[in-house]
């Protein structure tokens, strides 16, 4: 709830209180105090609040498929951001290099984990060329992605893209030696389907504004 709830005072700044202030703030202001930012921080906040449901779904032992939608809701929240922010050159140039790398590889994540698991359910129909196809096209996302931050995090992204490159190598092995299935041009791939199941929790005074009035 608390990404949500972020979520809804960047809403608000972009909507309500940024668009009001631009003429008043010099044009070499910081990115923070653009509305693009805030729209984009508050699809960031959706983003995280959204992988908050998909562990409780993978927790809760959902179907995978419903599960790989959910991971590529993650995905698509956060592509809105990053191609709002690039549709703006100089708002992508001025933000910190660690917000680019966590955007970029928090969908690279999400977007592995969505693969695999659309991969497997293509290994139970014996279509192992078309794994391997679905596998590939994000594995050379993840080669290109750089970790985010340092600690936690890295070990996470290092893990789960380890995990996506054995599983690829074990179906090429295996359609190689046993199924031998034409691997899939990009085009005859799947297009990833995703589900976005969160929504920001609308900005409310909480009630601890009180009116200044100043005596001269």
């Amino acid at each position: 709830m608390l990404f949500r709830r972020a979520s809804g005072v960047y809403h608000h700044l972009s909507q309500d209180l940024l668009p009001g202030l631009q003429t008043l703030l010099s044009l070499d202001k910081s990115p923070e105090l653009t509305s693009s930012m805030a729209t984009a921080m508050s699809l960031v906040c959706l983003a995280e609040a959204q992988a908050v449901t998909v562990r409780k779904a993978e927790q809760n032992m959902t179907s995978g498929s419903l599960v790989a939608k959910l991971h590529y809701g993650v995905v698509m929240f956060l592509e809105e951001a990053i191609n709002l922010l690039q549709a703006s050159s100089t708002d992508w140039i001025d933000i910190s290099d660690k917000l680019k790398r966590f955007m970029t590889a928090s969908s690279v994540l999400h977007e592995a984990r969505c693969r695999r698991l659309i991969a497997e359910e293509f290994k139970k129909i014996e279509r192992l060329g078309m794994a391997a196809g679905i596998l590939r096209l994000v594995s050379r996302k993840a080669h290109l992605a750089k970790p985010p931050g340092d600690g936690t995090s890295k070990l996470v992204f290092k893990a789960e893209i380890t995990a996506l490159n054995e599983m690829l190598r074990k179906c090429e092995h295996e359609n190689d030696f046993i199924w031998r299935e034409k691997l899939p041009q990009p085009d005859e791939i799947p297009l990833m389907e995703g589900k976005k199941i969160v929504s920001a929790i609308p900005y409310k005074a909480s009630g601890l504004w009180r009116e200044l009035i100043f005596v001269v």
